[in-house]
């Protein structure tokens, strides 16, 4: 069953206000690592002049943990994702050409032991997705968990028009239930330092086996 539930009841506008410099926000001690948010769900609409009828939706985007702010006094963590991707079934990925958040609020007192979980649009200052799972209570956006299905209908937001390389998206419906993921992405890149004393050691061996071959050479045969 399709349904047509608008993201306004989350407080994100207040967030990412709170985000740009309003008091009652604290950074997060930095956690470098990458990682990547995927919220998934079925839904119905277009994109460029493509329509799509109850496609499989997915909503991903790859982070530094390190970029996450909060929690704010209302107890929610925000970060930018850009670049953001979106997947329709029977269509393809396209990037979003404006800048996604995610945002997690801890301490909302309508969520009966819940928190919640969104995806959405910082140019516009709208969602686009969210949903609530007790699972996400205290969720910091720093660590992976799911997936997570959504503890009763999720919040899509058909309302609205979103930038992405395919086209403008926009929504009809959404389905009952949508999940979250969040994957800790192996293989870290190494900081500039261990970069630097990677190059230094390469450096030195490249060096050291100059000097050993240079000492072959010089080595005069027996009986010459």
């Amino acid at each position: 069953m399709m349904h047509h539930r608008i993201l306004h009841r989350f407080p994100i506008v207040v967030a990412l206000a709170v985000l740009a410099g309003s008091a009652g926000w604290h950074p997060l001690e930095a956690r470098a690592e990458p990682i990547t948010f995927t919220f998934s769900t079925i839904a119905s609409g277009r994109i460029g002049s493509e329509t799509f009828t109850d496609a499989e939706l997915t909503l991903f985007a790859t982070v530094e943990t390190a970029d996450v702010g909060g929690p704010s006094s209302q107890g929610r963590y925000l970060v930018s994702a850009d670049p953001a991707f979106v997947s329709i079934g029977g269509i393809g990925t396209a990037q979003f050409t404006e800048v996604m958040f995610v945002q997690s609020d801890t301490q909302l007192p309508n969520l009966g032991g819940s928190g919640a979980i969104s995806f959405g649009s910082s140019t516009q200052l709208v969602g686009l997705l969210g949903l609530f799972a007790p699972e996400l209570i205290d969720y910091d956006l720093q660590s992976a968990i799911g997936p997570i299905a959504s503890a009763g209908s999720p919040f899509g937001n058909s309302n609205r028009v979103f930038g992405t390389t395919l086209g403008t998206l926009s929504f009809s419906s959404f389905a009952d239930s949508a999940t979250f993921t969040a994957a800790i992405r192996a293989g870290v890149i190494p900081e500039p330092p261990s970069l630097v004393a990677l190059g230094v050691g390469l450096i030195g061996l490249a060096a050291g086996r100059a000097i050993v071959a240079r000492r072959r050479r010089d080595v005069v045969p027996a009986g010459s």
